[in-house]
């Protein structure tokens, strides 16, 4: 991953994730929603991976990470429930 993608991921994340921990319940949210934030975390990595692939590059970059994004928005099958992202 470039610089690009780097910071395009904290840009996406690191708000909801501040947001998150302002929660007193959060490691109890975390523990329940953890395997479907990896998964997407996953097929978000592929997913940028595939398109960087697809241009002949071996480094993802902000616009693998936003086009993979719009490709996962709205609903994936995520450990066997479907989950809006």
């Amino acid at each position: 991953m470039d610089l690009s993608a780097r910071l395009s991921l904290r840009a996406q994340f690191i708000p909801r994730a501040l947001l998150a921990l302002e929660d007193p319940d959060w490691r109890s949210a975390w523990s329940r929603e953890r395997p479907y934030a990896l998964a997407y975390a996953k097929a978000m990595g592929d997913r940028a991976a595939a398109w960087a692939a697809m241009d002949r590059r071996t480094v993802i970059t902000a616009s693998d990470i936003d086009a993979a994004t719009t490709k996962l928005r709205g609903y994936i099958p995520i450990a066997g429930r479907w989950c809006p992202l």
